[in-house]
């Protein structure tokens, strides 16, 4: 049986639902039912062994069915594939191609969706393709020579009432496509951060992280502790930089150093920078929390919502707290 052998006419009698089962040469009924027989047996194998089944439902005395099997031009059995081997190959499936497009034509439900499933996968895979080059693109263009090293800073935690602000500084390799995903740290979710955060550590030329106290933020103010822990966090690399961007600050160091608006959003080391720095912050708030449970740092981080306020209320402020933040300013000063 090959190609269009394999297209015998049945003529069949029944006023009855009834199965047809056919055999082709040299092959022979094993007793099984068509329900007994499992997807994977199911699934055509070479015409020699192969065998079809239908459900047939007459409601005449006679009527003519033609036994079908698709085939290729090249005459060879065309292999029917369960819709959970066909999810299985659309998860390997990385671009476009002939068997995707010959898929479309697959009328199951069940095939239709994983096709359209596939489709958001690609689509949503090619936007961060997109937004990966734009990022690296604008990080290239302010490098002197192919080699230049290009250092992003920024940093976490300006606005909370406690705990300190963090600043990272890094330095990625020409060679950062693993990187592909990598944005401003709150625009991903916490799980992404966290295993961003181990990429960058891993792949970086260099980086490093500056922790700048409450203290410090006291007696400086917010906008000059950043400045000072941002050109620290510089100053602290093992391989400096020829050229430095920070989001949204101007820094005084030894090499060139511009101010980017929104740098996370632009520029693919600022937002590596921003994911060290916020990742590392949350994790000393969370270590806060322990000591201090009835603040709810682990949450909010330090910033002042509800169950902070309602702490302050309740235990008033710690060390760890800006008596330069109202309303803990009030409070310190009352205190007095």
């Amino acid at each position: 049986m090959k190609g269009k052998d394999v297209l015998p006419t049945l003529r069949l009698c029944s006023q009855k639902p009834f199965y047809v089962t056919a055999f082709p040469a040299g092959d022979s009924a094993n007793g099984e039912t068509p329900q007994e027989r499992s997807d994977e047996e199911a699934c055509p194998r070479p015409a020699e062994s192969v065998r079809l089944e239908w459900k047939l439902t007459g409601s005449t005395l006679y009527f003519e069915c033609k036994l079908f099997i698709s085939v290729y031009m090249d005459g060879q059995v065309k292999k029917l594939t369960t819709i959970q081997q066909i999810k299985n190959q659309l998860q390997d499936l990385e671009e476009p191609n002939e068997w995707l497009d010959e898929l479309r034509t697959d009328e199951r439900k069940g095939v239709q969706l994983a096709i359209k499933q596939w489709k958001k996968r690609y689509e949503k895979r090619q936007q961060l393709i997109n937004d990966f080059l734009q990022k690296k693109a604008f990080d290239d263009a302010y490098k002197t020579t192919r080699i230049s090293l290009i250092a992003g800073i920024d940093e976490a935690g300006r606005g909370p009432l406690a705990g300190p602000v963090v600043t990272a500084a890094v330095i990625l390799p020409e060679e950062s496509s693993v990187l592909l995903g990598v944005d401003d740290s709150k625009k991903i979710s916490k799980v992404e951060r966290q295993r961003f955060a181990q990429l960058i550590k891993e792949q970086a030329v260099a980086y490093s992280i500056h922790v700048q106290s409450a203290t410090v933020i006291d007696e400086l103010n917010i906008y000059q502790a950043t400045k000072q822990s941002m050109e620290a966090a510089v100053n602290q690399l093992s391989v400096k930089p020829h050229t430095v961007i920070a989001d949204a600050m101007n820094l005084m160091l030894d090499c060139p150093a511009y101010s980017i608006v929104k740098g996370d959003e632009k520029s693919l080391s600022i937002a590596a920078a921003s994911i060290l720095a916020k990742t590392t912050r949350d994790d000393l708030m969370t270590e806060l929390h322990e000591q201090f449970p009835w603040y709810g740092f682990d949450e909010n981080a330090g910033y002042g919502t509800a169950k902070h306020l309602q702490g302050l209320e309740t235990h008033g402020f710690t060390a760890q707290h800006r008596k330069s933040f109202e309303p803990i300013k009030t409070m310190w000063r009352n205190r007095q």
